[in-house]
């Protein structure tokens, strides 16, 4: 019995000191473009998960950065059509962050397939996270 009680207290310590932080995840939860007078306004909506925090004074701050590509149907990638960066301060523990951005794309971009690409670092832990998705162009 006091090895059993001596391996339990071992291992609640070691999951006690574990690292609480989670994987960093982030997913495209929404992509729409819609045409306007001269292109398109292309609409990104990004989960974003398992962010480090920082405590201090009773509020709890996340740093992020994001980067977000997109692929054509011939494989061209157009790089840093939207970056950002968000800093969020909060008296609760956040347990996600919804990344809401835009980007203007003019007549040059053709009706069809496309991939986008957004890319997040976590600036508290450096640790990085990319999703990709598929949208259409003009059908």
């Amino acid at each position: 019995m006091k090895k059993f009680s001596f391996v339990f207290l071992l291992l609640l310590l070691f999951v006690s000191c574990s690292d609480k932080n989670s994987d960093l995840k982030v997913e495209i939860q929404d992509v729409y473009p819609f045409e306007i007078d001269n292109g398109y306004e292309l609409n990104l909506n990004a989960k974003v998960e398992g962010f480090e925090q920082e405590k201090a004074n009773d509020e709890y701050k996340f740093d992020l950065k994001y980067n977000v590509d997109i692929e054509n149907s011939s494989g061209k990638v157009i790089e840093g059509i939207i970056k950002g960066t968000v800093s969020e301060k909060s008296e609760e523990i956040p347990t996600d962050f919804i990344i809401e951005s835009q980007a203007q794309l003019d007549s040059t971009y053709q009706e069809g397939e496309y991939k986008i690409i957004i890319l997040v670092e976590d600036l508290n832990s450096n640790k990085k996270a990319e999703a990709e998705k598929i949208f259409e162009l003009g059908f």
